[in-house]
């Protein structure tokens, strides 16, 4: 792949990059991944969209960040919105989104991950992370140091599209809030034959936070379950995709203690779709059962995938 950098100390150079980073109350944490997105040898444009801060971040960002963008919610909104606000804001030919707890490894971080559109079908590219506080394994790498592989798994705070294709499928539904969101956009570039490539290597050291709400992630991922397969599964294999979600999903919670919450998910997804109905845009079973495929199966070669999707 080709691309021109923008000239240093111009201006008038149009930045290549755009990077959005949703934050809300870790002004801390926030500097350090500002600063290792300035160090990258690609300049970026940096948008922080905070989301309701009660800590002074917007203040700490106006007065060591000046040249950062900064949107701001006066009430929490969640990530998935604030992502596609910053798309929205941003003027930059690829979108890099990255959380607030999430530092390149290197200054060279994002021009490897650049060097990965190297087809016209890669909407996207994974920025491989390690969890340094939990682990040393590498996540959403591809499985072979050589070859382009596509997958499902991603985190949208580790990942660079082409922002275009973000917009043109009209970024993140913003119902789910958080949880879930990633392989609902994934079907919907894949139904337009656009593919999320795994990058190599470890470009991201994510500083997981330790203290996690449990109960809200069992609740969400359960309600965001069902807004998937309501939003994007084909009619007549909805009924029995939602019954096996359902079932699943709880007897896997009954076991580690998460029950009540899925529940409580499975109840809160019912007025969402009731005043959601009209984004309902199913896939075609083509697409439908590519996706399963390549979720159960992959990463899978690019190559393999365009197979399986063949051309209709």
């Amino acid at each position: 792949m080709s691309y021109e950098k923008p000239l240093p100390g111009d201006p008038h150079s149009p930045m290549l990059v755009s990077t959005v980073i949703p934050t809300k109350n870790r002004k801390d944490s926030l500097r350090t991944v500002i600063r290792s997105v300035m160090a990258q040898t690609i300049p970026c444009e940096i948008i922080c969209v905070d989301d309701g801060s009660a800590d002074g971040t917007p203040e700490m960002l106006g007065r060591e960040f000046p040249s950062v963008q900064v949107l701001t919610n006066r009430e929490s909104r969640g990530p998935t919105a604030a992502r596609n606000a910053g798309a929205t804001a941003a003027s930059g030919k690829y979108l890099l989104t990255v959380d607030d707890d999430c530092v390149l490894t290197s200054p060279s971080s994002l021009e490897t991950a650049l060097g990965l559109f190297d087809s016209d079908d890669v909407a996207a590219v994974t920025l491989p992370f390690v969890n340094v506080q939990i682990d040393t394994k590498v996540r959403t790498a591809a499985p072979e140091p050589t070859g382009s592989f596509v997958t499902t798994d991603y985190y949208a705070g580790m990942v660079l599209f082409r922002r275009d294709l973000f917009l043109a499928v009209n970024g993140y539904r913003e119902e789910y809030f958080m949880h879930h969101e990633e392989p609902d956009l994934v079907i919907r570039l894949l139904e337009k034959r656009y593919f999320v490539r795994n990058g190599f290597n470890r470009l991201i050291d994510h500083y997981e936070s330790p203290v996690r709400d449990s109960a809200k992630l069992w609740r969400l991922g359960a309600r965001n379950a069902i807004l998937f397969a309501v939003y994007n599964v084909p009619l007549t294999l909805l009924p029995l995709h939602l019954a096996s979600t359902v079932i699943r999903t709880f007897l896997y919670a009954l076991k580690r203690g998460g029950a009540v919450p899925v529940l409580k998910g499975f109840c809160q997804a019912l007025p969402i779709l009731s005043r959601t109905t009209r984004v309902r845009t199913p896939v075609s079973l083509r697409t439908y059962r590519a996706f399963r495929t390549l979720k159960n199966r992959g990463p899978l070669r690019l190559t393999v995938m365009k197979e399986i999707l063949g051309n209709g």
